[in-house]
């Protein structure tokens, strides 16, 4: 991770009215990486709740890092990470 460069957080999942739900935690600006997150060594985000309430409950949603190595031309995505919803 360097400062300036591009971390998208992607949360993606089934909401109760069916199709398949996206939210960027980290969008157009926000995707910068600050100096302060550089120096504390993390990139934080916060999945609101709203989100989390319109989706099925017992199923699997996906949270995904992508990061940009050329400025947001294009992204490399980390491996996906596929908590389940409970109540």
């Amino acid at each position: 991770m360097a400062e300036g460069q591009r971390v998208r957080i992607i949360a993606k999942g089934v909401p109760q009215a069916g199709e398949q739900d996206t939210y960027n935690l980290r969008k157009g600006d926000a995707e910068i990486v600050t100096s302060d997150e550089y120096n504390a060594g993390k990139v934080e985000a916060e999945l609101p709740r709203i989100f989390l309430t319109t989706l099925t409950l017992g199923l699997q949603f996906n949270l995904a890092v992508e990061i940009s190595f050329d400025g947001g031309v294009s992204y490399k995505q980390f491996p996906m990470i596929s908590p389940q919803l409970v109540p």
